[in-house]
């Protein structure tokens, strides 16, 4: 069983370069858990990364909070690494 690899990212998967090209080369050797809001672009799939997907309507510091409460109740507490892409209130 590989290890389990977190990312937070504000970015829906696969839109933002940096964070899909970590999950392409990180695949062989993590079972990445990829956790964002869902902009409502098409939903992309890659093998060995599980995307959970934040939607909502709310706007500004209500949805950034409202974020960080759903990646918290999702992160996997067996997470070898949580890598968090910067973003607003992602410090808490």
């Amino acid at each position: 069983m590989k290890p389990v690899f977190t990312i937070v990212c504000y970015n829906q998967f696969g839109y933002l370069t940096d964070t899909f090209e970590y999950c392409k080369y990180l695949t062989e050797k993590y079972h990445i858990e990829y956790l964002c809001i869902d902009s409502g672009q098409k939903k992309l799939t890659m093998n060995s990364v599980s995307v959970s997907y934040f939607k909502t309507t709310k706007t500004g510091a209500t949805k950034w909070l409202a974020f960080m409460q759903f990646c918290r109740q999702r992160i996997n507490k067996n997470s070898e690494v949580l890598f968090v892409k910067y973003s607003l209130f992602c410090s808490l």
